[in-house]
């Protein structure tokens, strides 16, 4: 139940990220990040006169939120894609296919899925595309159950399914079987889940990138906006609260859900199975793309970001330390010697640790430094369900 309380805890920082924000922002709004919104607001460029936090916002908005999703649906569609082929065609060499574009959308939602406040937050949108932290094995009975049913299943049918079966883990959870060829020839139901599942993910991921679009519904000009008409960031400061947030929670569930959980104490203490990605083994490399889309954020994808707002504040050596610990915990995701749910219980144990160390290491600089320097209050209590 703890762990449960924990997802929660997280979820609802990343659904309601409009709701309230941190101390140092004022009152936020009363309505919740979860709806779409039909943005009123118009947004034009910073220039060199513009206030460092907008330039932030507009940057965070533009050229990492926005294009990360326009990024996801680009690669769910692949994944759709090489699902139909396959399922009309079993076999090995397209369920070979099928897992490389399943990977390689795991690898883009992880970059974009810290940022959570905003539509995709609407109808549990990112636990619809992956349920996760999964302590009661729910995936696979929610996933059983679907596939022992005889009615027909579609995008629209398997939304309404519980969220621990209608995403990538489903999709995991098939593809990954180790006798997944065999069981999809002799099932065709597995087919037809893993295109349903498929379908539905990719709508979430185009609804929300059309409502982050300028040219759509306009949510992008929400936090570019912030407290020039947004309906949802009343001030700068209230929407700069809500992205240190969205690092400070992706740095907790990294450090607590992804590795301190799943590894335990001890080798025998271990279970792999609470791990990210246990059927595909592609915990490890999952955060190593979280911490690519963590620093995305923080350096504003190379243009004006919280590296620059810290060096304008005169704490270029904390930003320092920041930026080395996301390339530490990176570059330690990379270099696992086979996959983090082999090393929990192998020889690469120590590889592990250290990477769970380092990552430690990372959250409490997000979460005391880094929030402290911005005069951010974390809304959340990062050792809920720890």
């Amino acid at each position: 139940m703890r762990r449960r309380v924990y997802l929660f805890t997280i979820s609802v920082l990343f659904l309601s990220a409009c709701s309230g924000g941190g101390g140092g922002g004022g009152e936020g709004p009363t309505t919740t990040t979860g709806g779409s919104v039909s943005s009123g607001v118009e947004v034009k460029p910073p220039t060199a006169d513009s206030s460092n936090n907008f330039k932030l916002l507009y940057q965070a908005a533009y050229n990492v939120v926005f294009p990360g999703y326009q990024a996801l649906s680009g690669r769910f569609s692949g994944l759709q894609s090489a699902l139909s082929a396959f399922c009309a065609t079993p076999d090995a060499a397209g369920l070979a296919a099928a897992r490389t574009a399943w990977r390689q959308a795991m690898d883009t939602w992880m970059e974009i899925a810290l940022v959570q406040l905003g539509p995709i937050g609407r109808d549990n949108g990112e636990l619809r595309i992956q349920f996760f932290p999964d302590s009661n094995n729910n995936v696979v009975r929610s996933t059983d159950r679907l596939l022992a049913g005889s009615d027909p299943v579609s995008s629209s049918s398997i939304a309404n399914e519980s969220v621990a079966a209608q995403g990538l883990p489903t999709m995991e959870y098939i593809l990954f079987s180790p006798n997944a060829l065999s069981e999809i020839g002799s099932q065709p139901r597995r087919c037809d889940v893993l295109t349903a599942a498929a379908a539905n993910i990719r709508s979430i991921a185009d609804s929300s990138t059309f409502e982050w679009d300028p040219n759509g519904a306009g949510y992008v000009n929400e936090l570019a906006g912030a407290g020039q008409g947004s309906q949802r960031f009343p001030n700068e400061q209230f929407a700069i609260e809500e992205l240190v947030n969205e690092l400070a929670g992706a740095a907790s569930l990294i450090r607590i859900q992804k590795l301190a959980s799943p590894l335990g104490s001890s080798t025998a203490s271990a279970q792999p199975t609470l791990f990210e990605s246990p059927r595909s083994q592609t915990s490890g490399r999952n955060i190593a793309y979280n911490i690519s889309g963590m620093r995305r954020l923080y350096t504003g994808g190379e243009g004006f970001g919280f590296d620059d707002l810290l060096a304008a504040q005169g704490q270029s050596e904390l930003n320092s330390r920041i930026l080395s610990k996301m390339s530490s915990v990176e570059s330690l995701a990379n270099a696992l010697s086979g996959s983090l749910e082999q090393a929990a219980q192998g020889s690469g144990r120590g590889q592990a640790e250290q990477l769970a160390s380092e990552a430690a290491d990372l959250a409490r600089l997000i979460l005391d430094d880094f929030a402290s320097a911005l005069g951010v209050a974390i809304s959340f209590n990062e050792n809920d369900g720890d």
